[in-house]
This record gives structure tokens, C-alpha cells and sequence, in this order.
């Protein structure tokens, strides 16, 4: 049985970075809590309290993630992660990778470290 869930993270911050940044994604796992298959994942970055910096995406099934056409364009409008291969459990960790246009669109890296898991709908975890 499928549960679907909310799940909060936060970036780790490296050398530089001062602030973490939160992420809220909302998915469907499957019975060994991975993200299932074949379906778009939604989500939400940036200062969740703050409307002016909230930024809804999605993650494709070949997770490739999209800011959507509202975004200030190619390279900020995309995005690579490994969150659909990981077990989303507390205390797990994945990977974002994006360009910076603020670094002369330089790839960067990102690791975030899962939060919280609130399963909303579906069968119950123990």
C-alpha cells in the first residue's frame, strides 16, 4: 500500500553558506518509503512564511526538477536530484545540482538532510 506524505528538509550548509534552505515536498511512496514511480513530484523552496520567496516546482519522473515557465529562465529554471532513488526517512540525505547564474553559472551542489516525514493519506508507517 502507497502512503502519501510531506516531507520537510533543509540544506546542509557548506563552506560559504551561512543559511540553510528549507524545501516541502509532497509524495507518494511506495511500501519501502521511496518516492513511487512514474509520477511528478510537487514541491515548495525558499522562505515558506514569506510569499515573495516561495518558489513551487515539480521533479519529473526522470528527476529532473522544474521552477516552471514563471522562473527567470534557463539555467535557474532547472535542476537535477537523487531524492526519488532515496528511503524517505528522518535523517535522510540527497542531493540537488544547479547552476548559479550569481557564479558565472557554475554547477553547484547541494546536499539536504530530511526533517520531518508526516504521512497524510494512505497506509500508516510503524
Amino acid at each position: 500500500m502507497k502512503t502519501f506524505c510531506a516531507v520537510k528538509a533543509a540544506s546542509i550548509p557548506g563552506s560559504g553558506e551561512e543559511e540553510s534552505e528549507p524545501v516541502v515536498f509532497h509524495v507518494l511512496c511506495d511500501e519501502d518509503r521511496k518516492p513511487s514511480p512514474g509520477i511528478f513530484i510537487t514541491g515548495i523552496s525558499g522562505d515558506l512564511k514569506d510569499s515573495g520567496d516561495r518558489c513551487p516546482f515539480v521533479v519529473h519522473p526522470d528527476g529532473r526538477g522544474d521552477y516552471g515557465a514563471a522562473c527567470d529562465g534557463e539555467p535557474d529554471r532547472y535542476f537535477n536530484t537523487n531524492f526519488r532513488s532515496k528511503r524517505i526517512e528522518t535523517g535522510g540525505l540527497f542531493t540537488v545540482w544547479y547552476f548559479d547564474r550569481d557564479r558565472g553559472n557554475a554547477e553547484c551542489e547541494a546536499t539536504y538532510r530530511i526533517t520531518d516525514v508526516t504521512p497524510l493519506a494512505g497506509a500508516a508507517w510503524s
